[in-house]
């Protein structure tokens, strides 16, 4: 019976590091393109603050801002 128990317990392992690599081939790719994607979403909204010039507190109101434009709806 501890002969049994050894080999499922192998095998069990062995099903265990089989599955990590897998996770590890289809996960790192993804959060690879995940990580690149934020970066891109951090570069637009640092360049849409430079248009709008948050840092000199401009454009931090939408709606004091857009007050002469009414309602569209």
């Amino acid at each position: 019976m501890a002969v049994y128990r050894q080999q499922v317990e192998k095998s069990h392992h062995d099903l265990v590091n089989l599955l990590t690599q897998q996770m590890t081939i289809i996960l790192n790719p993804m959060m690879a393109d995940h990580e690149s994607k934020f970066e891109r979403l951090a570069r637009q909204v640092e360049q849409i603050a430079r248009i709008v010039d948050y840092d000199k507190g401009e454009g931090h109101n939408a709606r004091e801002n857009n007050e002469g434009f009414g309602n569209g709806f």
